[in-house]
């Protein structure tokens, strides 16, 4: 079952899980020929690979229960199969899926299978990060798993805002962070702080941004977060 709230989902059939590859494999063809490199899958923050990773979403009692890497596992061969070794190949993976043990296990289960692990949240999860690490948890949980699979490349993510936290970041052994909020805030951002300009920063103004999906109808909402600082 796939619990949602205070809602029950229904549990996908063998049918529907077949059906559902079919459309992931479809998608990768279509990115293919659109003159991509390649297709990242999300298998985390509460989405559908995600559900199944997750043993508090994930209750089935067939092979996707006991295995439950499997349905990624299955979607990640698939598209790599009808896309070909030329075309990469990865998955969005949560660190804490819901726990960093369950993480490291489906990272470890699936990495035949990928060309990368781009670390996140799971869905239902159980963060954390110690208190005098630098970064966020989910850089901690990317640092662990790089841990766990030394020749796979491994990207860590979230509150990536600076020159210092891009450092830190790097710092724990992972090979590639992804910015968001910053590169929104400041399209140079990589580029500035590479080439020791000035860049602009995200101030995590939550609620006032107008990336802030909850605000996005606010149409005179102005983004007072891009700030300039030196190198």
């Amino acid at each position: 079952m796939i619990y949602r709230g205070n809602n029950f989902g229904k549990e996908m059939s063998k049918t529907r899980i077949a059906e559902t590859t079919e459309d992931f494999v479809q998608a990768a063809l279509r990115a293919k020929r659109a003159g991509f490199d390649g297709v990242e899958l999300h298998g985390c923050h509460g989405y559908l690979i995600s559900c199944f990773f997750n043993k508090r979403t994930n209750r089935r009692t067939d092979e996707y229960g006991h295995d439950k890497a499997l349905f990624a596992k299955e979607v990640l061969y698939a598209v790599k199969k009808a896309c070909g070794d030329d075309f990469i190949v990865g998955i969005r993976l949560g660190a804490f899926e819901p726990l960093l043990e369950d993480g490291k296990n489906h990272a470890r289960s699936i990495a035949a299978f990928t060309d990368f692990i781009d670390v996140s949240y799971g869905a239902d999860c159980d963060a954390f990060a110690p208190d005098d690490f630098p970064c966020s948890p989910a850089v901690y949980g990317a640092m662990c798993i790089k841990k766990e699979l030394t020749d796979m490349p491994v990207f860590g993510v979230h509150n990536i805002n600076s020159k210092e936290d891009v450092i830190n970041a790097l710092n724990t052994g992972i090979d590639i962070i992804d910015v968001g909020k910053a590169s929104l805030v400041d399209p140079g951002f990589a580029g500035n702080i590479i080439n020791g300009e000035p860049y602009g920063q995200c101030l995590h103004c939550k609620n006032y941004c107008r990336w802030n999906p909850n605000e996005m109808a606010n149409s005179d909402l102005k983004c007072p977060g891009r700030v300039k600082f030196q190198k």
